[in-house]
């Protein structure tokens, strides 16, 4: 992963609908509409951010300096409707993966489009030999593409902890 300082690859993975890639100074807008929609959601208040005109542009710095976030564009706007966070590898192999994506854009078929696309990145990776995703439980139309992929819950794990494991994911494509 890239530091703060550091030029950041022009990563990008496409979908047929979408593109993720880095963030932009100029997706600040849209950033904050993401956050106030993500402030309505189901889940946990650490897990929401501040939505001011100043902490979604300082917020869309950081990201644009990181690889960590990519940005869910729609193709035909480039308007940014959604995030992808690739938040580390564990020592197992298995990457946590995270999104936010605008309410209306939770469709079941919109997120799955983009989050296929995104896991299919993530497990053709070296070393990763698994995706896991930590999500509200209650937030169910966030769960609803994960499970509609191949998604499961993890042994052991709170209902929004699902998994997919790379034999899993090349096993239904």
């Amino acid at each position: 992963m890239s530091t703060q300082g550091e030029a950041v690859p022009d990563l990008t993975i496409d979908s047929p609908r979408f593109t993720l890639r880095p963030f932009r100074a100029a997706d600040w807008q849209d950033f904050q509409l993401l956050g106030r929609d993500w402030q309505a959601a189901p889940g946990p208040a650490f897990d929401k951010w501040p939505t001011s005109d100043e902490a979604a542009q300082a917020s869309v710095q950081y990201m644009s300096r990181c690889d960590k976030y990519l940005a869910m564009c729609e193709r035909a706007s480039d308007r940014v409707v959604g995030l992808v966070a690739f938040n580390g590898i564990d020592d197992q192999g298995r990457l946590d993966l995270g999104h936010v994506v605008l309410s209306s854009f939770q469709d079941n078929d919109r997120d799955r489009e983009v989050l296929r696309a995104a896991v299919d990145h993530c497990l053709s990776r070296a070393g990763v030999c698994a995706v896991v995703t930590h999500n509200a439980p209650e937030h169910e139309a966030q769960l609803a593409p994960l499970y509609s992929l191949g998604f499961h819950g993890i042994e052991g794990g709170s209902a929004g902890e699902l998994t997919l494991t790379r034999a899993e994911w090349e096993a239904r494509r």
